[in-house]
């Protein structure tokens, strides 16, 4: 009965009429629609939203026995002052506020105030009660404090603005219950600097922490060190322009629940010869749950000194990362000629065969790791999904193979 209620509503091609729909669908002997469970119909018509959208607001003005789980489907998702339906949206809010309760997905755009809100912000936020997803945008950093007055329990919790917000402890104590927090922040301003989040009593239950920032920094500022202080839960830890001493701070905060780990290194004067490879970020610290790594290197204008065999080395490697089962190394072209072993006009002296001295080293070093993938970092800010690059194994008997060269699926990897 489904699959047939599937097909029913599926065989047009052309949006009907209205009137049509009711005779077409409703009232058709074949169809079995108004029989279907609540779960399911949400299910069929959280299929349609996508793409028959508009077909599916009218199903109701037809069939007010399905104006819940219609409705359900329609207001699941919705952004509020950035999109050119945000005015709309406010509007269908304004109508009918317990269309506010059925939104579990929110883009919310935030300036001056809302679209025709006038000042009653707060009493819109009131209203969405069952969020579980929030993405925020401001360039006015006190307009985050009106996330205080959310009663939903948020588990997703997305902050971006062009400053950083000094009320931000503040909204994280009011949503204990936030899984995944990211925070994006490119201030104009070279003065301004985070707000660090360093209560205890807050984010038990976090899971998963991103950090952006932005070249415009100075790259001499540790923003990380200025914005996390306290060891929460994080077992997948993602942070883009990593400095040096950053990079080690975070990795020591973090080290026993880390699970997966996605750095974007700024390679700069103060890294060493040996912090030429990323795995030397295991070399100081045990992570006794890591299964995932991924580095991704951006080099400055400052030398940086190509890696030695001799720097490979992990002290106590074995120990250091014992179910470690990925890495991932995201490098630039003087570096991949390096480790190819192809002519470098940056080296003094070609070294020969370096990719596949440093796979078997870490093979050996690491019994648990099962794949090595290095790649060309062509994208210098913007975050990619996957990529091409070489790929070394360990084969079911214990050998090495590889490389070969095919496409590295960062989240298929990241789930290895």
């Amino acid at each position: 009965e489904a699959a047939q209620s599937l097909y029913v509503l599926e065989t047009p091609h052309v949006e009907p009429p209205a009137h049509q729909v009711s005779a077409s669908i409703l009232h058709s002997p074949n169809s079995h629609l108004l029989r279907l469970p609540s779960e399911l119909l949400s299910m069929v018509f959280g299929y349609l939203v996508g793409e028959k959208k508009v077909w599916l607001s009218r199903l109701p003005t037809v069939c007010k026995s399905l104006l819940s789980e219609a409705e359900s489907a329609l207001y699941h998702e919705m952004c509020l002052g950035i999109s050119p339906d945000a005015s709309n949206n406010m509007c269908r809010i304004t109508e009918k506020p317990s269309r506010a309760s059925l939104v579990r997905k929110l883009v919310l755009g935030l300036y001056c105030g809302l679209p025709g809100s006038g000042d009653p912000l707060k009493a819109v936020l009131l209203l969405f009660t069952n969020l579980h997803w929030l993405r925020i945008f401001s360039t006015n950093p006190g307009m985050f404090e009106h996330l205080v007055h959310i009663p939903s329990r948020l588990r997703v919790l997305e902050l971006t603005g062009s400053d950083y917000t000094p009320h931000i402890e503040r909204v994280l104590a009011a949503h204990p219950d936030v899984e995944h927090l990211a925070i994006v922040f490119a201030p104009n301003r070279q003065d301004d600097h985070p707000h660090p989040i360093s209560r205890p009593d807050i984010l038990p239950k976090l899971k998963s922490l991103v950090l952006k920032f932005y070249p415009q920094m100075p790259p001499e500022k540790d923003l990380f060190m200025a914005s996390v202080r306290y060891p929460y839960p994080v077992s997948h830890l993602s942070v883009t322009l990593i400095s040096h001493d950053d990079l080690i701070y975070a990795m020591d905060l973090f080290a026993d629940t880390l699970v997966t780990v996605n750095l974007v290194r700024k390679m700069d004067e103060r890294c060493a010869v040996e912090c030429f490879w990323p795995t030397h970020v295991l070399a100081e610290k045990r992570f006794p749950k890591l299964q995932h790594l991924r580095i991704s290197d951006l080099y400055g204008h400052s030398p940086v000194h190509h890696g030695r065999m001799e720097t490979i080395a992990l002290s106590g490697s074995r120990d250091t990362a014992p179910v470690l089962r990925s890495v991932v190394w995201g490098a630039d072209q003087p570096t991949m000629n390096t480790l190819r072993g192809l002519p470098d006009t940056s080296a003094e002296v070609p070294i020969e065969n370096v990719m596949d001295r440093y796979a078997r080293t870490l093979f050996e070093s690491i019994p648990t790791l099962r794949r090595l993938g290095i790649y060309h970092r062509a994208e210098r800010y913007r975050e990619i999904e996957e990529a091409v690059g070489e790929v070394y194994m360990q084969a079911e008997n214990g050998c090495l193979t590889g490389p070969t060269h095919e496409m590295i699926n960062f989240e298929e990897w990241r789930g290895s």
